[in-house]
C-alpha cells in the first residue's frame, strides 16, 4: 500500500493507492469502454448496411425486396471481431453472392459478360462501374429506387453509405448514447 499526496498553493490532497482494487476498476473501466465501442460498431454497421441498401442498383423485375439472392439483400456487415488490442467489422457483399444478371447478359447478347461469371467480381465491378453499364432500364429503375429513398443509386454504393453513415454529429450522438448507456449504467 502507498500513499500518494498531492500539494498545490497550500492545499494537499492524500489518497491512498489499494493496487488491487484499483487495478480491478481499471480492468473493469477497460472492460465498459471496449463493450460500448463493440455496440458503437453494430450500431455504425447496421447504418451503413441500411444506406448501402438503398444505395446499391437493382436489376432484378421484381425488386430487391422479394428476391433474397439480388446484389442489395447480399450486403451484409460482420459481427466485430476482436483482435488483440484493435476491434474490426466487415461491411460488404457476401462472396457467396452470385447474379441472375450474368445469365441474362449472355442470354440476351450472346457472349458472356466482360468481367467474367464470379458474383464477387461483378460486385465490385458494378460498384466501380455501374453507370458505365447499366442501360435505360437500369436507369429507370435506379431513378425509382432514389425516388423512394431519397438517396443516390449507383456507382460506389458501399463507400458513400460509409461516408453518409460517418456524419460527425450523427455518430457523436449515437457514440455518447452508448457510452452513457454502458459505460454509466444508464
Amino acid at each position: 500500500m502507498a500513499d500518494l499526496v498531492i500539494q498545490s498553493d497550500g492545499f494537499s490532497i492524500g489518497m491512498t493507492d489499494f493496487s488491487k482494487q484499483y487495478r480491478d476498476w481499471i480492468k473493469k473501466q477497460k472492460q465498459s469502454v471496449e463493450t460500448a465501442m463493440k455496440r458503437w460498431m453494430r450500431v455504425y454497421g447496421a447504418e451503413v448496411q441500411r444506406k448501402a441498401k438503398h444505395n446499391t442498383p437493382e436489376f432484378d423485375e421484381e425488386g430487391y425486396g422479394n428476391n433474397p439472392s439480388s446484389l442489395t439483400n447480399s450486403i451484409i456487415v460482420t459481427e466485430v471481431e476482436d483482435l488483440m488490442d484493435k476491434l474490426r467489422i466487415s461491411i460488404g457483399v457476401a462472396d457467396t453472392w452470385s447474379s441472375n444478371y450474368e445469365t441474362w447478359y449472355e442470354q440476351k447478347w450472346g457472349v458472356p459478360p466482360p468481367w467474367g461469371v464470379a458474383g464477387p467480381d461483378l460486385a465490385i465491378f458494378l460498384h466501380e462501374n455501374w453507370s458505365a453499364v447499366a442501360g435505360e432500364r437500369a436507369f429507370e429503375s435506379a431513378a425509382r429506387k432514389e425516388g423512394r429513398y431519397g438517396s443516390i443509386v449507383g456507382d460506389r454504393f458501399l463507400a458513400r453509405a460509409a461516408e453518409d453513415a460517418s456524419d460527425p454529429r450523427g455518430l457523436a450522438v449515437t457514440a455518447r448514447q452508448i457510452f452513457q448507456e454502458t459505460v454509466r449504467g444508464r
